[in-house]
């Protein structure tokens, strides 16, 4: 049985940790890890293909990749995307404010499960979102655009764990989505969901949305 919605999910910035650019050394992985989701009525899906596809006619570009649009192709873009029926979701993660929990991780693994914090803290913001709609763990399929080398059965694991035994509020609502929902696809997604990662990536380098003090700044916007 098909699930009524598709939750799509990419990244904008580097999970690396360890050399991290700054003011004063501009080499390095990126300041910020951004993450954005767009949750679709999944009988939808194939009109959203069309519409992205007939935006990428008339910008004459094979992909709609939003770090390859310049200035006008993206306020076209977000104009016709902002047409659709879709929800937005958001995660800002500045690293110079991680504290003890990059020592906590450090190894060979800290990318990855600083990768799989981002991702837990993104769905628990879906989660709360389906408690509130009354929409069932099993309505929503989770689908990642893929990271090389990235184990999403273990991303997967790491949400059970956290929804089974849950220490924060927050993370109870992980029970509303289900971690053997998730997928990861190696063709581009839909450009939706990039296109969210990518404006919390911008606005941040451009100093206009400060995460909260504990580094992790999230967002929830549009309607179903």
């Amino acid at each position: 049985m098909q699930n009524k919605y598709t939750l799509l999910i990419d990244e904008s910035g580097d999970q690396g940790l360890d050399r991290v650019m700054t003011h004063e050394n501009p080499f390095g992985a990126s300041s910020y890890l951004t993450m954005g989701a767009a949750l679709v009525p999944t009988v939808l899906s194939d009109q959203y293909r069309q519409t992205l596809g007939d935006i990428s006619d008339k910008l004459r570009l094979s992909q709609l990749h939003c770090t390859d649009l310049n200035h006008p192709q993206v306020a076209y873009f977000s104009r016709e995307l902002s047409k659709l029926r879709i929800l937005c979701f958001g995660v800002v993660s500045k690293k110079s404010t991680l504290g003890s929990y990059r020592e906590m991780i450090a190894g060979e693994d800290q990318a990855h499960d600083y990768y799989n914090k981002c991702s837990q803290y993104l769905l628990e913001l879906v989660g709360a979102y389906a408690e509130s709609k009354g929409i069932s763990s099993t309505d929503i399929s989770i689908v990642f655009e893929r990271k090389r080398g990235h184990d999403y059965g273990r991303l997967g694991r790491y949400l059970k764990a956290i929804s089974d035994k849950p220490i924060h509020p927050k993370a109870a609502k992980l029970s509303y989505l289900s971690p053997f929902a998730i997928t990861a696809m190696t063709e581009p997604l839909p450009a939706g969901a990039g296109r969210i990662s990518d404006v919390l990536f911008q606005v941040l380098k451009m100093g206009w949305l400060p995460p909260s003090p504990d580094g992790i700044a999230m967002c929830q916007d549009g309607g179903l």
